[in-house]
């Protein structure tokens, strides 16, 4: 069991056309707390094992919102909130039907309930059911494959049914109607393993209804409007692959490719369908190198590329593809205490990460450093 409490303060503001000048906009306090507990229990019968379990959570939160106007004059709080009860009984069995095959079958039933502060917003109140099975065949020792199914829910959180947020000059506003998204997704995967190399390939096909996304209602010069809202389905595709080289025990070499295809396939505005999930990029790769001496000095590198992606529904705002690199390097002073010094965008990168429509630029190149302390 656990709890907590927690206060998160924020505020907004405006940016001029010719980004001059920035005003004032909202700021709010939020105050949060929270319970939650979980129970396990699993058993083993010869080479098949069972878990049962059961976990909730309850949160309360208030928002207490401050507006201003052009001339900054602050409003009356605008309080907005509610309470969000969550709960879960889940079981997961693994059968070994031969030393080839393995089966995984699960099952969850949760039930929600959120209850607004606001005067006029409905209670709601819903129960789930998701089943889940997948199938591991080992070939040869060299080659395993899997595959798998699942159903699965997540419903909306008290930020997307309560608060409001603005980024530069895009307003979104909270949505109190929201319902759970329903996720509906097959797997399946090749695994090669040698002894000093390793590769994945994974395919995914998800279809998702429901998806809670910012969807915009109207554009000016000086403001976007967008509501968080259900559209009808989503859909996405796509594959991974993964290798890991290890020369020798020292030196490990790692490579990773993504290939996603997300889009609308029906919306709440017909010009939604068609296009692509915002912050889904069609492509990211990846690749690393290790040098690890435990006894004397560990070193490595990361290269991350990402492909262009819309920041918005309407595919009208671009965030353009990128590439970073980041090192880290560390070595023992003892046997307790080890020195290090990473550095992220090592060259020093000017890539997006927002559009509101101005350009909003990620992290500079960034160096830290300093002592780990490992205790006995």
């Amino acid at each position: 069991m656990a709890g907590g409490t927690q206060d998160f303060f924020n505020n907004f503001s405006a940016i001029s056309t010719d980004r001059n000048t920035e005003r004032l906009t909202t700021d709010q306090m939020i105050p949060t707390t929270f319970q939650t507990f979980g129970t396990q229990w699993t058993r083993a019968w010869g080479s098949h094992v069972v878990l049962i379990g059961s976990e909730g959570k309850h949160t309360t939160t208030t928002e207490h919102e401050t507006r201003y106007s052009v001339q900054g004059v602050p409003s009356d709080p605008v309080l907005t909130g509610g309470t969000e009860t969550n709960g879960s009984i889940f079981g997961r069995t693994s059968l070994t039907a031969s030393t080839r095959v393995t089966i995984v079958l699960g099952a969850r039933g949760d039930f929600w309930t959120s209850n607004p502060l606001e005067s006029g917003a409905p209670r709601s109140s819903l129960n789930f059911f998701s089943p889940s099975a997948s199938v591991a065949w080992r070939l040869d020792p060299e080659i395993t494959l899997r595959a798998g199914v699942s159903r699965a829910y997540r419903t909306p959180t008290l930020d997307e049914l309560h608060r409001g947020s603005r980024q530069g000059n895009v307003l979104t506003n909270p949505n109190p109607l929201l319902n759970p998204e329903r996720l509906t997704g097959l797997e399946g995967s090749m695994l090669w393993t040698r002894p000093r190399v390793s590769a994945r390939v994974t395919g995914v096909l998800n279809r998702l209804d429901g998806m809670v996304t910012n969807v915009t209602l109207s554009v000016t010069p000086t403001l976007i409007t967008r509501q968080k809202n259900n559209v009808d389905e989503s859909r996405a595709a796509g594959v991974e692959i993964e290798t890991d080289v290890r020369p020798t025990r020292a030196l490990t070499i790692n490579a990773l490719a993504i290939f996603t295809s997300s889009h609308f396939v029906e919306a709440p505005l017909s010009t939604l369908a068609g296009n692509r999930v915002p912050q889904m990029p069609r492509y990211q790769l990846g690749a690393g190198v290790t040098y690890a001496a435990p006894q004397a000095v560990t070193l490595s590198a990361q290269w991350r590329a990402t492909g262009a992606q819309f920041d918005d529904d309407l595919n009208t705002l671009t965030l353009a593809r990128f590439m970073v690199v980041d090192v880290t390097a560390s070595r023992p002073l003892d046997r307790w205490v080890h020195a290090y010094v990473a550095a992220e965008n090592l060259f020093n990168v000017e890539y997006d990460v927002g559009r509101t429509p101005n350009r909003t630029v990620g992290l500079p190149r960034t160096v830290r450093g300093g002592l780990r302390m490992f205790l006995p």
